[in-house]
C-alpha cells in the first residue's frame, strides 16, 4: 500500500518539479532515480507508518547502506538531497507524513580540481575526426561545439536547429533550470558546423525524415548522452587521454583556457551558466594551480 502511493506521489512530485520549479530533463530523471532506488529498499522493508519511528530508522539504514556500498560524498549527497525534497514535498500534501531525511546531515564534499586539458591536447581532439562522411563531419562539430561554447552535454543534445544563428556566430542555451543565455562561436566552430548542416540535409533526404534536433545520429534521431560520452571517449583514445577525462573536461578546459588568456570571473561565469559566482571561481584554482607546476619546473630557485 506504502509502496504503490509513494510511486504514484513520485510522478506528482516530478510533475510539480517540472512545472513549478522548471526542473531540467537531467535533474527530473535523477529525482526519479533516486528516489526510485530507496522505494525500491523500502520495499524490503516492514513499514506500516510514513511518521513512526521504524521509518526513520529504515532512513538512516538505506543511507548507511549506499556510504556502504562505496558510492562518493557527491553520489551520497546528491541522492539525500532529493529524497530530502521529496519528502518535503509530501510533508506539504500529508499531515500524517513525516520527513525522515530532514535531521540527517549532507556528507561533507571533496572539492577536487576540474580534470582540464591543455590548450595543444584540446586543439588536437578537437581536431581528431578525420574524412568527409556524415560520422567525422558530425564529431568534428560536435568537439568543435563544445570547446568552443562551454556548453554541457545535456545542453548540446538538446539544441535545435533553430538555436544556432551562424551570421552572428552565437548559439541560444537552455540550460539548467531552463534558464536560456546566449554563447558564442569561434571561427573553427562556424566552420564545423556550417560543413556538418550540409551533411545533415543530406542525411535527412536520405532517410525521408524531418527532424528539429541539431546533432542526429545515423538513422536520423537526436544524439543521446550516451552517444557523446562514446564519441568523445573514442577521439580521447587517439589523442591520448585517460578515462578520467569526459566531454565535460572540455567544458572545464573552455573555462581555465579562457581564465588563462585573462577573461575576467564574470564574463565567464554568464558562458558557463553558472548561478552563483563561487561556482566559476574552482576555475581560478586551476590556473593558479597550473601557474605553481610552471613556476616550480622552470623557477632556477623552486
Amino acid at each position: 500500500m506504502i509502496q504503490l502511493s509513494l510511486h504514484e506521489e513520485l510522478a506528482h512530485f516530478c510533475e510539480y518539479m517540472e512545472v513549478a520549479r522548471n526542473a531540467s530533463m537531467h535533474t527530473l530523471k535523477a529525482y526519479q532515480s533516486d528516489v526510485s532506488e530507496f522505494l525500491q529498499f523500502l520495499k524490503t522493508k516492514k513499514c506500516t507508518s510514513l511518521a513512526s519511528d521504524e521509518f526513520h530508522d529504515i532512513a538512516l539504514s538505506f543511507i548507511a547502506a549506499l556510504k556502504k556500498s562505496g558510492l562518493g560524498d557527491k553520489t551520497v549527497a546528491r541522492k539525500l538531497s532529493a529524497l530530502k525534497s521529496f519528502f518535503r514535498y509530501l510533508c506539504k500534501n500529508y499531515e500524517s507524513v513525516k520527513n525522515p531525511f530532514v535531521s540527517l546531515s549532507t556528507p561533507a564534499k571533496g572539492r577536487s580540481l576540474p580534470k582540464v586539458m591543455d590548450e595543444y591536447t584540446a586543439a588536437q581532439l578537437v581536431e581528431a575526426p578525420e574524412g568527409d562522411d556524415f560520422g567525422a563531419v558530425r564529431d568534428r562539430a560536435l568537439l568543435e561545439l563544445i570547446y568552443s561554447t562551454g556548453m554541457r552535454v545535456q545542453e548540446v543534445i538538446d539544441l535545435d536547429v533553430n538555436n544556432i544563428d551562424l551570421l552572428s556566430d552565437a548559439v541560444k542555451v537552455r540550460g539548467k533550470g531552463k534558464k536560456e543565455r546566449l554563447v558564442m562561436l569561434g571561427p573553427p566552430s562556424v566552420t564545423a558546423l556550417e560543413s556538418y548542416l550540409t551533411e545533415r540535409s543530406l542525411l535527412l533526404v536520405k532517410r525521408k525524415k524531418s527532424s528539429a534536433a541539431l546533432f542526429l545520429n545515423q538513422r536520423g534521431s537526436r544524439l543521446t548522452d550516451r552517444s557523446v560520452r562514446r564519441i568523445f571517449k573514442q577521439y580521447a583514445g587517439q589523442v591520448g587521454l585517460d578515462s578520467r577525462f569526459s566531454p565535460h573536461s572540455l567544458r572545464h578546459s573552455f573555462a581555465t583556457h579562457l581564465l588563462n588568456a585573462g577573461a575576467d570571473l564574470r564574463s565567464v561565469q554568464e558562458l558557463l551558466g553558472h548561478e552563483s559566482l563561487s561556482t566559476t571561481q574552482i576555475y581560478t584554482h586551476v590556473s593558479t594551480e597550473r601557474m605553481k607546476d610552471v613556476y616550480m619546473k622552470s623557477h632556477p630557485r623552486a
